[in-house]
């Protein structure tokens, strides 16, 4: 039962900031999830597509005691049919009823969007976390693993079966077929926004519009077989901040349609990104995926990618009246 002195109410984004990243720093010390609780990190979160601050953002104050925040939750679109969902609250503070009214408010505005799913996701080693969403009907319906690998300036060749070659979109300059390859791959992998809504190429317009530093021409990667036809995609950028060549090299979902041998072109299409992502820095790597299989966990695993500590979450679905 929630505690009567506790106020759930619409994040001020004027007034809010200090007393809402001490909240952070306090979850973050005692959860040790490796969320970057800088003031930068919060405020590029206020500018992420299908995600309005002051609508999407709520917290939890004692009465009379505004400047202490004891949680707070946001929401944002990923696709019109599904919505992500963030809640944390004081570590002192748990066990009071604020999450799930932190929760249930998130919700209701999930649900006057229209949207059918809420998502929210949890390390898997995270055991209340895990509890508190499965106690309130959500179920895992995937997994995403984040890993890292050393500099390895000497990588080997990537070796492609007869007639396949990636080829970035700088040099066939059409996105449609980049477009193509992420509807086709994504579609039957969870945690993509394919999954639920197809891409467009004006979606992706605007995207490497808003974010040309994450869309390079030059790392968008595509998978063509002997006739030309798209079967696979992957994309490169670095990691942002941070000196100018030792940046960490990112490499971005990959992934191959599932009938044309995905683990016999998975580990090509990496190098390709890998050697691509050597000639701009000397960093490591990081390996993002979402949704993968196994299978493909185990290409990453021999080309020498290590999960990060933190580096495995579960996706949690609530599927909405």
């Amino acid at each position: 039962m929630q505690r009567q002195d506790i106020q759930i109410r619409p994040f001020d984004r004027a007034s809010d900031i200090p007393a809402l990243l001490r909240l952070i720093q306090a979850v973050e010390d005692v959860d040790q999830t490796g969320q970057d609780s800088s003031e930068e990190s919060l405020r590029a979160e206020f500018e992420w597509m299908g995600h309005d601050p002051q609508s999407d953002r709520w917290v939890a104050a004692e009465t009379g005691k505004e400047d202490c925040l004891l949680g707070h939750s946001w929401t944002f679109s990923q696709t019109p049919a599904r919505s992500i969902l963030h809640i944390a609250v004081l570590p002192a503070a748990r066990r009071q009823g604020i999450g799930s009214a932190l929760l249930c408010t998130a919700l209701d505005r999930i649900a006057s969007k229209g949207a059918r799913q809420a998502v929210s996701v949890a390390e898997v080693d995270n055991l209340a976390a895990s509890a508190f969403l499965r106690n309130r009907g959500f179920e895992v319906a995937g997994y995403n693993r984040f890993f890292t690998a050393d500099a390895a300036a000497d990588l080997p060749a990537p070796r492609w079966p007869g007639g396949y070659k990636a080829l970035p979109l700088s040099q066939f300059r059409d996105l449609a077929y980049f477009v193509e390859a992420a509807n086709a791959c994504y579609s039957t992998m969870w945690g993509h926004a394919q999954n639920t809504k197809l891409s467009t190429v004006e979606g992706y317009q605007q995207s490497m519009a808003n974010y040309p530093e994450y869309f390079n021409p030059d790392g968008m990667f595509v998978v063509f077989d002997e006739r030309d036809s798209v079967c696979g995609l992957c994309l490169g950028n670095l990691e942002q901040g941070g000196q100018e060549r030792h940046q960490a090299k990112i490499i971005d979902s990959p992934a191959i349609l599932p009938e044309r041998q995905p683990e016999e072109l998975l580990r090509p299409l990496v190098l390709t990104c890998m050697h691509w992502l050597n000639t701009l820095s000397d960093g490591e790597f990081r390996l993002e995926t979402w949704g993968d299989s196994e299978s493909a966990v185990s290409v990453y695993s021999d080309l020498g990618f290590t999960l990060l500590p933190h580096g495995l979450e579960a996706e949690f679905l609530l599927e909405l009246a």
